[in-house]
């Protein structure tokens, strides 16, 4: 590539198929940035490309996961970015959230933990159905009363989890993801304050949503709030 002109659109990046694919994006942007970055996001680079291969690797990753692990990434860089911006300091300490302690990254482990279970659960449902014999149907209240209590438990349930794609489409400020409730008609239980009640959650309104964060506000929280619809 040889045309550096604006008008030239720059390439799509292709989705990860393994987390070999990251470190090897890593590795070569440790290669450009030996050039043109500072020492100091040079030194944040190389603390990814060094987690990637002593950490990551050692995790086993479903494809689909693996988004979740680039935005945490894009994130971290962001965090850099914001510091510098602000001149709250150098960014040197950015590096220290290459870890898995890191707040943003084991929420990312709990949302595959989580999923791993409910696909689990689902899988156990359906062996047991098939080994069961047939039952006879039970009465219409207590049948409807099942239903309404399943609908409850799925509803309980569906509030700690969120697809990877939806989770990795949320817009971050100050390194915090979007509550989503908070731009809901439902409203978050911190009443709608400036801090959500959740560590890694913040309340703001962003400048855009991405058409599935709105689909999925709309299906799990009843929508956006009025105020709101135009995102």
């Amino acid at each position: 590539m040889q045309n550096f002109s604006a008008a030239v659109s720059v390439p799509s990046a292709p989705r990860a198929e393994s987390i070999d694919d990251i470190l090897e994006a890593l590795q070569a942007l440790a290669t450009y940035g030996a050039e043109y970055f500072s020492v100091t996001l040079c030194g944040l680079v190389d603390t990814l490309v060094s987690f990637t291969k002593q950490q990551l690797r050692r995790m086993t990753w479903q494809k689909v996961d693996l988004v979740l692990v680039v935005d945490w990434m894009n994130s971290v860089l962001e965090s850099f970015r914001m510091e510098l911006e602000q001149g709250t300091n150098d960014g040197s300490l950015i590096k220290l959230r290459c870890t898995v302690d890191d707040p943003d990254f084991r929420q990312i482990l709990i949302h595959i933990q989580q999923r791993q279970i409910a696909d689990l659960q689902e899988a156990l449902a359906a062996a047991q159905s098939k080994r069961s014999p047939a039952l006879p149907k039970p009465s219409l209240v207590t049948q409807s009363h099942d239903n309404g209590q399943r609908r409850q438990n799925r509803v309980v349930k569906g509030e700690h989890s969120i697809p990877a794609d939806v989770y990795a489409a949320l817009p971050v400020e100050d390194g915090k993801r979007l509550c989503l409730r908070f731009l809901s008609t439902a409203g978050c239980k911190a009443n709608n304050g400036k801090q959500c009640l959740s560590f890694n959650r913040a309340h703001f309104v962003p400048a855009q949503l991405d058409p599935i964060v709105r689909e999925f506000i709309g299906k799990r929280f009843g929508g956006l709030k009025p105020e709101h619809n135009s995102l």
